[in-house]
C-alpha cells in the first residue's frame, strides 16, 4: 500500500545514532552490539555477531563457512574488501572423486562433497587485524557461552532440522546435537553444543591460525570428513589465508555501490541495479504487476550471464 511518507513494511523503524547491528538472530545482534558499547569497531561486532550465529543459527553459519567483506573506512572513505572463501583441496582431482564415485556421480551433500577449505575464520582475522580494536579472544565470550550452556532453538532452526531428518539421520554424531533423544527440538527448546564450545574456545585462547588452521583441529576436521571421502588434508588448511581484494562497483541514480569481484557472483547484482535503472521505478507502484515483472526479468537476465561466465 502506497504511503506519502513511504512503504509500510510492517515494522516500526529503529533507529540508533550511535552504531546498529542487524542479524537473523537477535543473540547474536545483541553480541555485536556489546562489542561497539565496549569500544569496538564494527568489525569487532561484526566477529562477535557471526560467531554467535554459529551456535544459535547453525543451519545458516558455521566455522565450516566461507566469508566475504566490504568494509568501509570511515577515515579515509576507501572501500575494503576481503575475500575469504577457501580454495579446493590440492586432491580433489578427477582421479580421487572417480574412485568414490557411484553411477558416475558423486553426493551432492555429505563430507564427499566438502572439498574447499573453510575460509570465514581466517577472514576474521584478516579483518580484525587491519580494523579491530578489542582483543581477539573477547570477541568470542558470548558465542562460547552460549554453545557450553545451551541457547533457545529458533523458529527457524527448529523448521529446518525437521526438514533435513532423513539427511541428520545418517550421521549420528550429529543427530545426537541437533536431535537430543531422537526427537527434534521444538522452538524454543535449549540446545546445547559442548563440543562446539571447546572449538570457539581453543580458537578465541590460540587465535586462528594456531586454533583453527594449523592444530588439532584442522587435522580432526580433515580426519572426519576423510574418513567418508573428502579430499581435504591438513595441508590445504594450512595454506590458505584470505586476502584483500579490490572491489568492484557500478553506478545507481547516482550512488555508487561496491560488491566483490570474480570469484564471487558480486557483478550480478550490479548488472540488475543496471538494467533497471532505465526505467521509472516510482511509476510502476509498490507491489504492483509491472514492479515484480521487470525486477523478474532482470534477475533472470543477469543470473542468465552469470551462468554463462562461470
Amino acid at each position: 500500500m502506497s504511503h506519502p511518507n513511504g512503504p509500510r513494511t510492517g515494522r516500526p523503524p529503529t533507529r540508533a545514532p550511535h552504531g546498529m547491528v542487524a542479524t537473523p538472530h537477535y543473540l547474536a545482534s545483541q553480541a555485536g552490539v556489546e562489542m561497539l558499547q565496549r569500544g569496538g569497531t564494527a568489525v569487532d561486532a561484526a566477529i562477535a555477531a557471526n560467531a554467535v550465529l554459529c551456535v544459535a543459527y547453525p543451519h545458516m553459519a558455521g566455522l565450516g563457512g566461507d566469508g566475504f567483506w566490504l568494509i568501509a573506512d570511515g577515515n579515509s572513505e576507501q572501500i575494503h574488501a576481503i575475500n575469504a572463501s577457501g580454495p579446493a583441496a590440492q586432491g580433489a582431482t578427477l582421479a580421487h572423486y572417480r574412485g568414490i564415485a557411484i553411477d558416475n556421480e558423486i553426493a551432492a551433500r555429505g563430507p564427499q562433497a566438502v572439498l574447499t577449505v573453510p575460509g570465514a575464520i581466517d577472514g576474521w582475522r584478516l579483518a580484525h587485524e587491519r580494523f579491530g580494536r578489542l582483543h581477539w579472544a573477547e570477541l568470542f565470550a558470548a558465542a562460547i557461552g552460549y554453545a557450553r550452556d545451551g541457547v533457545p532453538v529458533s523458529r527457524s532452526l527448529a523448521d529446518w532440522t525437521v526438514q533435513d531428518v532423513p539427511i541428520l539421520a545418517r550421521y549420528p554424531e550429529t543427530a545426537a546435537i541437533f536431535m537430543p533423544g531422537g526427537r527434534v527440538p521444538a522452538d524454543g527448546e535449549k540446545l546445547v553444543q559442548t563440543a562446539l564450545s571447546q572449538s570457539l574456545q581453543q580458537l578465541a585462547d590460540q587465535g586462528p591460525r594456531a586454533g583453527f588452521y594449523e592444530g588439532d583441529l584442522a587435522a580432526r576436521i580433515c580426519a572426519g570428513v576423510g574418513a567418508a571421502g573428502s579430499p581435504l588434508q591438513p595441508v590445504d588448511f594450512a595454506a590458505y589465508r584470505a586476502e584483500w581484494v579490490t572491489p568492484i562497483s557500478t553506478t545507481y541514480r547516482g550512488h555508487t555501490v561496491y560488491e566483490l569481484p570474480p570469484n564471487t557472483q558480486g557483478f550480478t547484482p550490479l548488472q540488475i541495479l543496471n538494467l533497471i535503472e532505465g526505467y521509472d521505478v516510482t511509476a510502476w507502484g509498490e507491489g504492483t504487476a509491472d514492479y515484480y515483472h521487470h525486477l523478474a526479468e532482470a534477475v533472470k537476465i543477469a543470473f542468465a550471464d552469470r551462468a554463462k561466465s562461470g
